[in-house]
């Protein structure tokens, strides 16, 4: 009987000291709710995980996710004026984003651009000298770097009057030639 007892009381004693492990979740509560935001892939669902776990472990990811979102716009007018490559889609990007990050760039595009065309166009003017091809140009480009230039040609072709066209710089701004005394403000 001392046997017996010895036995069930050593059963008893490694039973209690093999209980089984504490079950754990494979998935937290918050993994779910920042797989379910991640699979979204929208503000919503991301601010949704920020607003329950603001100092969860996906935080950072979290928000540099959502200036990812937040500049999807930006990015596809950007690559959109990049696909097209010229000034008025440059312009058009500039509209609707005065303030984005490819701002430089886009000013630099328009000015390259135009820059060739001032050059293609004075290059034409010098190649045929004739009056047309100069008023063409100062139509183009009345404040351009041969402006001056191309109103002497005009001058020794015998024109004396000179194209008053109304032009835009890289930003839009509008800019009207207007000839020494002939304009009274009022």
């Amino acid at each position: 009987m001392f046997l017996l007892s010895a036995l069930i009381l050593a059963t008893s004693i490694t039973a209690f000291s093999q209980q089984p492990p504490k079950s754990t979740p494979a998935v937290s509560g918050e993994d779910i709710v920042w797989n379910e935001a991640v699979a979204a892939d929208t503000e919503e669902m991301l601010g949704l995980y920020l607003k329950e776990y603001p100092f969860g472990k996906y935080v950072a990811e979290a928000k540099k996710k959502l200036i990812e979102i937040k500049m999807r716009p930006e990015l596809a007018a950007w690559r959109s004026a990049q696909a097209t490559d010229t000034p008025k889609s440059y312009r058009g990007y500039l509209e609707s984003f005065p303030f984005g990050r490819f701002i430089e760039t886009a000013m630099a595009k328009i000015r390259a651009s135009e820059a060739e065309a001032e050059a293609l166009a004075w290059a034409a003017a010098e190649k045929s000298k004739t009056a047309d091809d100069y008023k063409n140009y100062l139509t183009a480009f009345p404040y351009g770097e041969f402006a001056a230039a191309a109103r002497l040609r005009l001058r020794g072709l015998g024109v004396t009057e000179f194209p008053n066209a109304v032009t835009r710089n890289s930003i839009g701004m509008e800019f009207s030639f207007i000839p020494a005394g002939q304009f009274i403000m009022g």
